[in-house]
């Protein structure tokens, strides 16, 4: 549109303040030419002056041209000035030869004390920088960077003016017959898409509004009805991302595929786009059609459009029936809306309405122009207006429209209320309108007039805001220029609000996320409408940077609140700066594009960006910047999981940030390789940066930055199985959260502590903390938070063979993942029911479900959840006695483990290709490879990994028959777990010394340790270890031929394995009961107990276990067959006796022949 250049200063009464920013200027301008010649000089000296070149063209660009620009208000900065201007004249007086009185040439050379002075000069220059910027820049971005752990993504509200569902229409008439018509359709069975078309004021937006308020549709789709207005969101990544962060979603990958997947998984969802043109008629108008058209394909989504003209989008199938533009009102209808807003009435009524072409919003207009006015005096105006708008080309069928606003623009009351006008013209650039309260600060002169636009029709009053109906919006803007006054002061409002995102988490950050968040749409537009202004016309320097600076901060705010799309904003500001040749403001939009682009997981084209933004800096000389894009690419090799390169390029970030005297920098970029160190698991070494990194985030003040690495430190000795450690390390870290106010990061350590105490086996502590956590997470609204904690829950529930409750819990977890669009904790979840299949020794079952996730994990890319499915896998074909293809796949995922850095994993491989051999009785290599595992595990400092070795080297002697080794080494493993405060660990291993005792004949002393075993089994919850005691136990009275006592016990331990599903614990107890029948001569129990045995290992794949039920039977048979054949009882007897003896024999096999380590 034409509007009057505007070339003024933002506010009249900023004359003052440019004219103290000039006068700044030119103060320093003599200081820049100087410090340029003194780089021209220094470019020429020996290699020696290098570095001074580098210094000196640092403190050229980076230090005296930036405070040049800085407010004159600002006392700081003006101080800076003057010391940096002194300082500059000293280092020119340096270069200037006393005796000669005249400049070095530049092939004169400086003497080496003057080099040192001239060094120590430019380090000054930079030290005083560092203290002014550090307090200013470095904590802004300290407190942006809580976007990394999407703080910022949760704190905005849920109410933003575009997804406010309207109420139903007050004045609503002739749509009645069309409006059930629609709602019976989106009431059937299977879903309905409802395209609402026709020109703009027809009452499409009404319509739509009758349909979800109708008690119907509110019975069926509930809360699962969503409502998006596209006004001034006009891509399609801008519309997503809204309603990612309105439904509190939480992508892994991207916004779209996060909106679907909580689409996808309602039962039933009614999603209706108003002004859908916004978005079909921009640039990406292609990835809007196709994203509705995905929506639309899904059998339970049913679609409703709002959209001018009278071709909707092609890939969604519409119901035919709805595709016809809306007609405009009947006559009678026009009526009843004309009588519903209190107008007078008259003979004339009638032909009145026909001239408004059964226009709603021109009816309403007319309406409420003059209501004592008779139809027919209103006739006349009508007809006087339409023939100034006709000399003026105005020929469509819209021109009643154009009229009726026309007329009210020329209104009594519009005339009588100068300065109304105006008002509206102002409004009409605000998509969401304005708060009343803000109209008011913002343009004071202006804001009284307000009601006198609700009045006239011209404006709507919703809640607190004032709002231009879009086609009166569009009619204003396209027919008339816009005052320069209150245009500037307007701009001028918005743009300084832009400035908030300083606040950003500090103490007023939520109230600038609220505000920023509420007004978004609308500073996306001004600052649009500006730059295609600044296109046209000149503006003033003081205009150009502020339009500059106010671009950049509402796309950081874009970028770190997941919120919006500010990609055509960027190319607008980018095409104009080059076009001004503005190269260093041109290539921080390539950066800021980057960082949006890393913001949506798009990482190879942010990485493009960064590429291009690094390599103009560097042309530029801005080693500042040309560091954070090195930063920048590291931190996207970290999140790829690329660690040695992530960890080259911070290197390289952390070397370039240090000479720029960036602290913050350098210490961000320490923490982030301490944390790839700590993923690599090497946590000594990365304990030891993070707590380097730490010390320095304190000495620049940043309580923020400390903090996170103390909870770093704290995941690290996790890790490590340090939890007492780790323990008290996050409850610093959540202590200091919660002083500077960042309850997500309070939240995560909770949750942490809870996941400390489940690993120590107290798991009632672990569920109230875990269930605390929860609570915090889902009161900032962090659905991914609350989900991980739900799924930790599950865990608890698998760790206390509570099977059941374990899967109802996980499938809750899994589908609290779905709804908020995250596909990697949904299949973590899906993996975590595999393995509680796996528990439960229903393997088949579980071996479906982990190759399903499996091909998932490989789908997202998760190389990390392929190797962990695989290993399952192979754990699951040793219980299977699939001994061969155990060894297989868990070769397979150690080999994947070792590719992405995870040492971890790869030590648990090998860990269990031990078990494999044990199983196998291949004790030789059993012991090599547990060997090689607790080398592996001590070298990652993982204790829990090194104690369940040297537990299973325990097994080992045990089944050689080396009881003084396997006590020895019991004890030892013993030992280790106490000091990691592993009850689990420690019971296990006092159980197996009461099996030693029993192995040793020493049944009194077995009996209290497995006593004791059982106790502490007990008292952890650990349903597992008791039954496994009672086994034992029971055991032991069979050896003592206690045969009665022994069959007692057994069935106990039979019903607790089945008690918590464990059916190969139940089968071997119910092939010992059979045992003890065969050495009594029960032989006919025995072979049913026997048989019964035989098909329960059957139905769980322990193929081991059914060749010894069938040896047995075997056995058995013939025992009966040579005792039927002794005729004497005496031989009988003696047989029978020589039988038992075999019997207590085959017990003790039994006996050595268990369940693998666990």
């Amino acid at each position: 549109m034409n509007t009057e250049p505007n070339t003024s200063s933002p506010r009249r009464s900023n004359g003052r303040f440019r004219a103290k920013v000039d006068a700044a200027k030119e103060g320093i301008q003599d200081a820049l030419e100087k410090l340029a010649g003194i780089s021209d000089v220094l470019e020429h000296q020996n290699k020696r002056c290098e570095q001074l070149v580098q210094k000196a063209a640092l403190v050229q660009t980076r230090i005296l041209e930036r405070v040049s620009t800085a407010p004159a208000t600002d006392e700081a900065a003006t101080r800076l000035r003057a010391d940096l201007s002194k300082a500059v004249n000293d280092i020119h007086a340096l270069i200037t030869k006393r005796d000669g009185k005249r400049t070095l040439t530049r092939y004169q050379e400086l003497v080496e004390p003057e080099i040192h002075m001239l060094e120590e000069a430019l380090d000054s220059l930079l030290a005083k920088f560092s203290v002014i910027t550090v307090v200013h820049v470095s904590e802004r971005v300290d407190r942006l960077e809580q976007q990394r752990d999407g703080a910022l993504v949760y704190q905005v509200p849920v109410d933003l003016p575009l997804l406010v569902m309207p109420p139903k229409p007050v004045v609503f008439n002739g749509r009645d017959e069309l409006v059930e018509s629609i709602v019976q359709g989106l009431c059937e069975a299977g879903n309905c898409h409802i395209p609402i078309l026709g020109p703009g004021g027809i009452g499409k937006t009404a319509v739509a509004a009758a349909v979800i308020n109708d008690g119907r549709i509110v019975t069926k789709y509930g809360a699962n009805r969503i409502f998006l207005s596209c006004e001034g969101v006009p891509t399609c990544d801008g519309i997503v991302s809204m309603l990612a962060v309105n439904l509190r979603l939480h992508h892994d990958t991207d916004a779209r595929r996060a909106v679907f997947a909580y689409l996808t998984s309602l039962s039933r969802v009614l999603f209706v786009i108003d002004n859908a043109e916004t978005a079909l008629d921009s640039e990406d108008r292609a990835n809007v059609e196709n994203w509705m058209g995905t929506i639309a394909g899904e059998a339970h989504i049913s679609l409703m459009i709002t959209m001018r003209g009278s071709s909707p989008p092609t890939t969604v199938r519409w119901r035919n029936v709805f595709r016809d533009p809306l007609l405009p009102l009947t006559l009678s209808a026009s009526r009843a809306t004309w009588l519903a807003h209190g107008a007078s009435e008259d003979a004339e009524l009638d032909t009145l309405l026909n001239m408004l072409d059964g226009l709603p919003i021109a009816i309403m207009l007319m309406a409420t122009l003059d209501r004592v006015a008779k139809p027919a005096e209103l006739i006349d105006r009508y007809e006087s207006e339409k023939t100034s708008l006709m000399s003026n080309g105005g020929t469509t069928r819209l021109t009643s429209l154009e009229i009726s606003i026309r007329l009210s623009l020329n209104s009594h009351t519009m005339v009588n209320s100068p300065g109304a006008a105006d008002l509206l013209s102002i409004l009409c650039l605000l998509p969401d309108g304005m708060l009343v309260a803000a109209m008011t600060k913002a343009l004071p002169s202006l804001s009284k007039h307000g009601s006198v636009l609700v009045k006239t029709g011209l404006a709507i009053r919703e809640k607190e805001r004032i709002r231009c109906l879009a086609p009166i919006r569009e009619f204003i803007l396209k027919s008339g220029k816009l005052p320069s006054a209150p245009l500037a002061d307007l701009r001028l409002f918005f743009m300084n609000m832009t400035k908030r995102v300083d606040d950003l988490g500090g103490e007023g950050s939520r109230d600038a996320i609220g505000c920023l968040s509420a007004e978004f749409s609308n500073i996306l537009f001004l600052l649009r409408h500006f730059w295609i202004e600044r296109s046209g016309d000149a503006i003033d320097d003081t205009w150009r940077a502020t339009l500059t600076n106010s671009t950049f901060n509402i796309s950081d705010f874009s970028t770190f609140a997941r919120l919006g799309d500010c990609s055509d904003l960027l190319g607008l500001a980018f095409k104009q700066l080059e076009i001004e040749e503005d190269a260093e403001n041109t290539t921080r939009c390539i950066q800021l594009r980057g960082y949006a682009l890393e913001a949506r997981n798009q990482y190879d084209e942010a990485l493009r960006r960064y590429d291009e933004a690094k390599e103009r800096y560097q042309t530029s000389g801005n080693f500042y910047r040309v560091a954070q894009c090195t930063q920048s690419i590291g931190d996207i090799f970290c999140m790829q999981s690329k660690y040695d390169e992530a960890t080259a390029v911070l290197e390289e970030a952390r070397v370039e940030l240090s000479a720029t005297g960036s602290r913050l920098g350098v210490a961000q970029c320490t923490r982030s390789i301490g944390d790839i160190l700590r993923m690599q698991s090497k946590y000594d070494e990365a304990a030891a940066v993070l707590q380097d990194a730490r010390t320095e985030f304190l000495s620049i003040g940043s309580r923020f930055g400390a903090a996170q690495c103390t909870q770093s430190i704290g995941d690290t000795f996790y890790m490590q199985d340090r939890y007492d450690q780790a323990a008290v390390v996050l409850e610093e870290a959540r202590v200091e959260f919660r002083a500077v106010g960042f309850r997500l990061g309070a939240a995560q350590c909770t949750r942490s502590i809870g996941n400390i105490f489940q690993m120590q086996s107290k798991y009632d502590e672990a569920a109230t903390v875990l269930t605390e956590a929860r609570v915090e997470f889902r009161a900032i609204g962090n659905r991914l938070g609350a989900a991980q904690c739900t799924r930790s829950l599950g865990d608890i529930f698998r760790m206390l063979d509570k099977y059941d409750e374990a899967i109802a819990v996980l499938e809750e977890a899994r589908m609290e993942f779905r709804a908020i669009g995250s596909r990697l904790g949904a299949a973590q979840c899906t993996q975590r029911l595999g393995d509680t299949f796996r528990m439960q020794s229903k393997y088949e079952e579980a071996l479906t479900v982990l190759e399903e996730v499996r091909v998932e994990f490989r789908a997202i890319g998760s190389r990390l959840g392929v190797a962990q499915c695989s290993r399952n896998i192979g754990e699951i074909f040793v219980a299977q006695s699939r001994y061969d293809e155990a060894v297989t796949v868990l070769e397979e995922a150690r080999l994947e483990f070792r590719a992405i850095g995870d040492r971890v994993g790869a030590a648990q491989c090998t860990q269990s290709i031990g078990d494999t051999f044990y199983m196998q009785d291949r004790y030789d290599q059993a012991a090599a490879v547990f060997e090689e595992a607790r080398v592996e595990f001590r070298a990652i400092g993982s204790r829990l990994g090194a104690a369940q070795c040297t537990r299973s080297l325990g097994d080992i002697f045990l089944m050689l028959d080396k009881y003084d080794e396997a006590a020895r080494v019991f004890a030892e493993a013993q030992l280790e777990f106490r000091a990691i405060g592993e009850r689990l660990g420690v019971a296990q291993c006092t159980q197996s010394i009461g099996d030693i005792f029993l192995m040793l004949d020493k049944y009194d002393e077995a009996a209290p340790v497995f006593a004791e075993a059982q106790l502490e089994f007990c008292a952890i919850g650990e349903r597992l270890g008791v039954a496994q005691c009672t086994q034992s136990i029971g055991k032991m009275f069979g050896v003592q031929s206690k045969y009665d006592e022994a069959t007692a016990v057994l069935e106990e331990a039979r019903l607790q394995f089945r008690a918590i599903g464990n059916r190969l614990g139940a089968a071997q107890c119910t092939q010992t009961i059979g045992e003890i029948f065969r050495m009594q001569g029960q032989y006919q129990e025995a072979l049913a107990r026997i048989e019964e045995a035989r098909v329960q290992f059957q139905a769980i794949g322990q193929l081991r276990s059914v060749d010894e039920c069938v040896s047995s039977t075997r056995e058995v048979q013939a025992e009966q067959a040579r005792l039927a054949g002794h005729k004497r009882q005496q031989d009988t007897g003696i047989l029978r006796s020589r039988e038992r003896s075999d019997g207590v024999a085959r017990l003790w096999r039994r006996l050595r022949h268990g369940t693998p380590p666990t």
